[in-house]
């Protein structure tokens, strides 16, 4: 192994407190391909290169960057090609905002793609990205490139969704859940030291919104002034964040659930109500569910006990207000327990607020406030 990026590994992990145990995820791995690339589990590096000191810890920050912001998991149906262009201009503007130096050849950042997700950036890129000749030439003889290839490769997967290249033969999700893990660790070891423009980049990928459901449970226990959690299962999807929330089973709830049946909101869009619905009342031991059929009037209160009971035709299709919902609760005495409105959010709102609501919404309506309760965008 050439010396030369084993000095650079090390000394990037001394130098920078944030990188170090992202950068000791990485095992080096020689090559025949004239390119760095990783996997998620090796960095490739190529039996012969002309890079200097300084620039391979760049090329080894840049590496690490590729996994640690997901890209290999993030791109999904994505151009191959196009899509690691896109990580490169983010990961390039990272490096040079944290004071790297960059090679001469590498992608340069531009202002139009500066604060960007890759996602963003691949939008802006033309449908076929162009390559310099001399690029090309190196890319179509490397076989099999493993995700990324100095931000460039092919992103080949192999059988049974196994990440090629990978000793261990982990599947993408388990490398997934281990750079998430990974990362969190990271933060908390350089917190004061993080690169400029890290948040920017993680906060919707790495730290994504607690599912809606999660967050209900722990309102539901919190009011019942159960806030010992110790004796639950944890949840193992958030583990990773540092956050130890109970398992859904077992418990009993009751509660409102509102359905916005206005011409508004698209059959899509009512159809994620009645799966979210269904959804809730599977990840429950017992439940009595007060629903709501609403677009300016209510036409319709259905208790459910049993997930069969919930019907599969919305009525409705008029204007929107949420008013004749929360009216209608406290005419039945229900608005003590807890409302889950499934809306676009284009209504009118009841003046006086009721702080235990939650809005589920669609991505269209993300940008749309609420005067009380909690917003959650459906993904």
């Amino acid at each position: 192994m050439d010396k030369k990026i084993v000095r650079a590994k090390v000394q990037l992990m001394l130098d920078r407190p944030f990188y170090g145990s992202l950068v000791a995820r990485l095992q080096l791995k020689e090559w025949d391909k004239e390119l760095f690339a990783t996997d998620g589990e090796f960095l490739f590096v190529p039996k012969e290169h002309t890079y200097d000191d300084e620039t391979l810890e760049s090329v080894v920050a840049h590496e690490t960057w590729h996994c640690a912001l997901l890209h290999p998991f993030r791109r999904g149906k994505r151009d191959p090609l196009r899509w690691n262009v896109a990580c490169d201009y983010v990961i390039n503007d990272l490096l040079v905002r944290d004071g790297f130096k960059i090679g001469s050849t590498w992608l340069q950042p531009e202002p139009q793609y500066m604060g960007l997700s890759a996602e963003q950036v691949y939008e802006k890129l033309p449908a076929s990205v162009k390559l310099p000749d001399w690029l090309m030439d190196i890319l179509d003889r490397v076989e099999g490139g493993r995700g990324d290839a100095k931000g460039k490769g092919k992103g080949k997967k192999g059988k049974d969704d196994k990440t090629e290249g990978a000793g261990e033969g982990k599947s993408n999700s388990e490398l997934e859940q281990e750079w998430k893990e990974i990362l969190a660790s990271s933060i908390e070891q350089g917190r004061g030291y993080l690169p400029a423009g890290f948040e920017e980049q993680l906060t919707e990928y790495m730290f994504p919104q607690i599912p809606w459901q999660t967050l209900l449970f722990r309102h539901l226990q919190t009011s019942k002034g159960t806030q010992d959690f110790r004796s639950y299962p944890f949840n193992r999807s958030h583990i990773w964040r540092g956050i130890f929330l109970p398992s859904l089973q077992g418990d009993f709830i009751e509660l409102n659930v509102a359905w916005d049946t206005s011409g508004s909101m698209s059959n899509k869009e009512l159809s994620e109500g009645l799966s979210e619905t269904i959804g809730m009342c599977s990840n429950f031991g017992g439940y009595l569910i007060h629903l709501y059929m609403c677009d300016a009037d209510v036409h319709q209160v259905i208790d459910i006990e049993d997930v069969t009971e919930i019907p599969k035709v919305a009525v409705g299709r008029g204007g929107t207000s949420f008013i004749p919902v929360f009216d209608k609760m406290k005419e039945l005495e229900l608005d003590g327990h807890p409302l889950v409105y499934f809306t676009d959010l284009e209504g009118s709102f009841p003046l006086e607020p009721k702080d235990d609501t939650f809005w589920i919404v669609p991505e269209r309506s993300k940008k749309h406030e609420v005067p009380f309760g909690e917003k959650i965008v459906l993904n």
